[in-house]
């Protein structure tokens, strides 16, 4: 048997969505592990031919695991109903961004040959407490940042607009979709939604357990536990975006996604345009003075749109985490801001930081390369080692 240290190809799996961020993100994991030695193939379980590569490439002697962004691929069975990785005993590695309430099935795949890896330590925590199963768990750094585009704009030719990267959900329409639920339901849902407005640390996992707690719900229900959370944190992501987006009308602004026609009648001076791919919205973001982002409800979250502005030298006006304000907060730049806070003022400060002149792309890019230092090893090394233990000593009982 080859030994697990000379198992050098990686098979990563997607299921493409609208703007590509699940093939691109894969790419961009598959260049770390590149640098490490290993060859790396990408292969779109929605292509006909998806399925007879992935069969050809199990057979390869130097496959070291399988990856998948957002557990895709994590709950294939074998023709018996088996746990696929389980049954040719081959890992798979899960990386994960979004709150498990999402995909919770797939948090929870119970097989010891897959490998949940978190960046974000409220979901890493959600998992080990509420999602427990026989799968292994890695809490690791962020994945760092290496260099952005190179086609910056001149600070002179970078457009003094607000960049604003961002599906709709309008917060109405899922106000009036909750209005035509059971009372008690009803009741659990504006509940948390009133908690989450008011708190941005708010812990939805916990807070969704005492509020069932506190009316004699079971947690067991599994389907109405994470379903409460999903319905809650969809929410707060609409009605964070959504106050993001009026906020900006009156301003010279571009916002790029779906779902925002229910703004268009509105006097404004945004310009709305359709979703473009993750690789585009990078690109757009090196011709813009000022980013805007809003965040979903976590603590230790960072979004890559955050990051990537401040390196590309906007001026980036975002909702505010622990992780962002430990790590930016002390930058003219980075427009931090609570949800109790008037953003018109907020918006109003940040163009004038634009009016200044001052360059911030030398700054902001020194800034994030130094706090964001990217080093292979702190991610690489422990999914490796879970890798190699697993090819070596199989867990007892299989």
């Amino acid at each position: 048997m080859l030994d697990p240290k000379d198992r050098k190809h990686i098979v990563g799996l997607v299921a493409e969505n609208e703007n590509g961020v699940l093939e691109a993100s894969s790419r961009g994991y598959g260049e770390i592990w590149k640098e490490c030695g290993y060859s790396y193939e990408i292969i779109d379980l929605f292509q006909p031919d998806g399925i007879t590569r992935l069969s050809q490439a199990l057979g390869r002697k130097d496959l070291s695991f399988v990856f998948g962004f957002a557990g895709v691929g994590s709950q294939l069975e074998n023709d018996k109903g088996q746990n696929l990785w389980e049954a040719i005993r081959i890992p798979f590695v899960s990386l994960w961004y979004d709150h498990p309430c999402y995909n919770y099935r797939q948090h929870a795949v119970d097989s010891s040959y897959v490998i949940n890896v978190y960046h974000v330590r409220d979901h890493f925590e959600v998992k080990e407490k509420y999602l427990r199963s026989r799968s292994n768990v890695l809490l690791l750094p962020i994945r760092g940042v290496r260099k952005p585009w190179q086609n910056r704009a001149p600070l002179e030719k970078a457009a003094k607009w607000i960049l604003f990267v961002k599906t709709a959900d309008n917060p109405a329409d899922i106000e009036t979709t909750w209005q035509g639920y059971p009372m008690a339901l009803r009741e659990i849902l504006f509940d948390l939604a009133a908690l989450a407005k008011a708190n941005r640390n708010l812990d939805l996992a916990d807070a969704t357990a005492q509020i069932f707690q506190d009316r004699r719900i079971s947690t067991e229900n599994a389907d109405d536990f994470f379903g409460v959370m999903q319905e809650v944190d969809r929410y707060i992501r609409g009605w964070r975006s959504d106050k993001m987006a009026r906020a900006m009308l009156p301003h010279p602004s571009r916002i790029i996604g779906r779902g925002w026609d229910y703004l268009i009648d509105i006097p404004r001076r945004t310009q709305f345009h359709k979703p473009c791919s993750m690789l585009d919205m990078y690109r757009s973001m090196a011709h813009f003075s000022l980013c805007a982002n809003t965040n979903p409800l976590w603590r230790d979250g960072l979004h890559e749109r955050v990051y990537y502005s401040m390196m590309l030298g906007a001026v980036t006006i975002t909702d505010k985490t622990e992780r962002s304000d430990a790590l930016f907060g002390d930058l003219p730049q980075y427009q931090g801001f609570e949800w109790n806070d008037d953003l018109s003022d907020v918006i109003a400060q940040a163009f004038a930081l634009c009016e200044v002149g001052q360059d911030y792309r030398a700054s902001g890019y020194q800034a994030v390369c130094e706090r964001l230092a990217f080093d292979h090893q702190k991610v690489t090394a422990p999914v490796k080692k879970a890798v190699e233990d697993l090819w070596q000593t199989p867990p007892s009982g299989r």
